[in-house]
């Protein structure tokens, strides 16, 4: 019954596009994109009565009723029903949100069959509980991606699209020859089954830190980001907040599959090296942004560093509840400046205002403190879940990683908040604006939910970020453009691609010397 959530969605997809030679029918692709939208949530919700609560083991079951061996095994329990989730909250604002941005584009056809094939493959990878099936999925859901950024007609839209492309192919083919060491060492590749059999070994080592430097670079975390600052800021406002909200999730999930079946204990103090460097190089740069998406973007790099740091600690409940968190926040964030920038015809931060808008005003001053992870959102929950794993000097540079964030924050605030006049004027409230405040209530109603307590370290948290940005700003650094755009600075595409697969070789090899 639970496959039903993915043929639901693909389903309506090919719907979509059979409509599509028919004629133009707006309403109609519009109803049956939000029922490919909505209806795998009803088919999870009458499987699962008692949602609000999250048991250890919820459902398994194989494809056509082939057990052991030879099935690929399917299954819902604990965390994975919290990514389900996250991913039917994000698609579901995404969705109508999405509705009211292409109704006059006519290319909605394709936006809304690409969306429901990206919205059905990922259900199907939080769901599998096969290694094989996990990198196909992940497949259909990045190909999908690639389709949506090229179509978005954007002044550079193919060129993202075409390195997001190569990059994701070669994460493809390294994540396929990690598959297929694993598998000739356990004879496997049911998750549960390889981890009864595989045993630490050479091969399963280099297996797994292969695996790894796939799934960073296809999760966007330093140094394998420099794909996603340019895919971001050339993709639709909805795309943008599917591929921030939920595509990286995947590799995510893959990488918690990994901690939970295979030896990992190996990796542990590199992947913290890199999940900090992530932290402190991405929100350095955000601070460095003037084009509010690419600011966005770096916050977001950086920002997957806490959620590889819990990866590192073998964090399961504390990674999935940051990463739902954060999935959540970024969603809201995108859509909320994606909003004022379609209305206001611009995307660099010190020419956007919201004071005319009090739902995205109060939505980005709400979403700014949940990415901050000040208490009481959601983000703060999973923020004390993930320090629990962590001591010494880690937890001191954890904390502040916060602080890093919330002084992103508040320079975009600060930007934002000013309005001297010359802004086109704009209707101030529409859907686009309601539904880009609706992720803030939800971050603070689950965090009141899951945790009602006021956490005092929040107050020096925010005080620290406060200081610094009163230094910043004594210092004129608020618009400084000296790195805005460091990297991006090629003659050609094919010089920037030989660069950034030269850093992808060399940090492979780092890897691979690390494991043996």
């Amino acid at each position: 019954m639970i496959l039903f959530m993915v043929a639901l969605a693909l389903l309506f997809a090919i719907m979509l596009g059979i409509l599509s030679y028919l004629g133009e029918f707006p309403k109609i692709s519009s109803a049956l994109f939000l029922c490919g939208i909505i209806s795998p949530a009803f088919v999870l919700f009458y499987q699962i009565p008692d949602f609000y609560q999250i048991p250890d083991t919820l459902f398994n079951t194989f494809v056509g009723g082939w057990e052991g061996t030879s099935g690929i095994e399917v299954g819902i329990e604990g965390f994975t029903l919290i990514f389900l989730f996250g991913e039917l909250i994000v698609f579901t604002l995404v969705g109508i949100y999405a509705v009211s941005y292409y109704k006059n584009d006519p290319k909605r056809y394709k936006f809304f069959s690409l969306i429901l094939v990206m919205h059905g493959a990922l259900i199907g990878v939080f769901m599998t509980r096969d290694i094989f099936n996990l990198f196909v999925l992940m497949e259909l859901a990045s190909a999908s991606a690639f389709a949506l950024v090229a179509i978005s007609g954007n002044d550079n839209s193919n060129r993202a699209a075409f390195r997001y492309l190569l990059f994701s192919v070669i994460a493809s083919y390294l994540f396929l020859l990690s598959i297929g060491i694993i598998y000739l060492n356990t004879g496997h590749l049911n998750f549960e089954l390889i981890g009864e059999h595989i045993g630490r070994s050479r091969e399963v080592d280099i297996a797994v830190g292969i695996a790894f430097v796939a799934m960073i670079l296809k999760a966007g975390i330093f140094p394998l980001h420099f794909w996603l600052p340019d895919v971001y800021s050339e993709s639709d406002t909805p795309i943008c907040a599917l591929l921030a909200g939920m595509t990286r999730r995947a590799p995510i999930y893959a990488m918690l599959m990994f901690t939970l079946y295979l030896p990992m204990s190996h990796m542990s103090d590199l992947l913290l090296i890199v999940a900090f460097a992530s932290i402190f190089f991405g929100t350095t740069m955000a601070l460095f942004q003037n084009d509010v998406w690419r600011l966005l973007a770096y916050a977001s790099i950086g920002l997957m560093g806490i959620v590889l740091v819990g990866i590192a600690t073998e964090n399961t409940m504390g990674v999935t509840y940051y990463v739902i968190a954060h999935a959540i926040v970024t969603t809201g964030l995108f859509l909320t400046t994606g909003t004022l920038s379609d209305l206001q015809r611009t995307r660099k931060v010190r020419d956007l205002t919201y004071q005319r808008d009090i739902f995205i005003f109060t939505s980005v001053v709400m979403l700014s403190f949940a990415l901050g992870s000040l208490s009481p959102s959601l983000n703060a929950f999973a923020k004390s879940e993930l320090l629990e794993g962590l001591g010494g000097y880690y937890a001191i540079l954890f904390q502040a990683s916060f602080v890093m964030a919330l002084l992103v924050m508040l320079k975009m605030n600060y930007l934002l908040w000013q309005d001297d006049g010359s802004r086109p004027h704009y209707k101030t409230v529409n859907i686009k604006s309601v539904v880009s405040g609706i992720p803030a209530m939800i971050l603070i109603f689950l965090g009141l939910y899951l945790s009602p307590v006021f956490v005092p370290m929040d107050i020096l948290i925010f005080v620290i970020a406060g200081a610094l940005f009163l230094l910043i700003f004594s210092l004129n650094m608020l618009e400084f453009e000296g790195i805005e755009k460091l990297g991006t600075n090629f003659r050609t595409l094919g010089t920037s691609n030989n660069y950034y697969a030269m850093v992808l070789f060399t940090f492979l090899a780092i890897i691979l010397i690390y494991t043996i």
